[in-house]
């Protein structure tokens, strides 16, 4: 049996009127940069949708209304496990967003995104997002 430490996160999935998607960048400790979909820990007694809408107006001063979690993975890092539970949000206002917490953000079409740009947990995830979008 493993002891590394089990993290529960929320990844808001937000879409803009263009059908494009919210992704916020990532430093690691190394310097890399990568992108993932904004969001963050789930704390105690707190569900996904909660945690995913109390992020987003941390992060990026953003009032979010979440409706279904799309897609949950478990991912292994060396030290820890990481439960991602993708949020399908909508925000009907994005004039009022700022990077609070030392984030870039940017749009992006699921078929668009580049693979080796997104944080490894993340990848099943944007892999469902393009098929999705070929089959739509």
């Amino acid at each position: 049996m493993s002891d590394k430490k089990i993290i529960h996160v929320a990844a808001a999935v937000i879409e803009n009127e263009c059908n494009e998607i919210l992704l916020a960048s990532r430093k690691l400790t190394d310097g890399r940069i990568f992108w993932e979909f904004p969001g963050g820990k789930i704390e105690k007694n707190e569900s996904a949708a909660s945690a995913a809408r109390r992020e987003l107006q941390e992060e990026l001063a953003l009032k979010v209304y979440p409706a279904d979690i799309m897609y949950r993975i478990v991912y292994d890092y060396p030290d820890k496990t990481v439960e991602l539970n993708f949020v399908r949000c909508f925000c009907f206002d994005f004039s009022g967003m700022k990077m609070l917490d030392n984030q870039s953000v940017k749009w992006c079409k699921a078929e668009n995104m580049d693979m080796d740009e997104i944080l490894a947990a993340d990848k099943k995830f944007v892999e469902f997002l393009k098929l999705r979008a070929i089959n739509s």
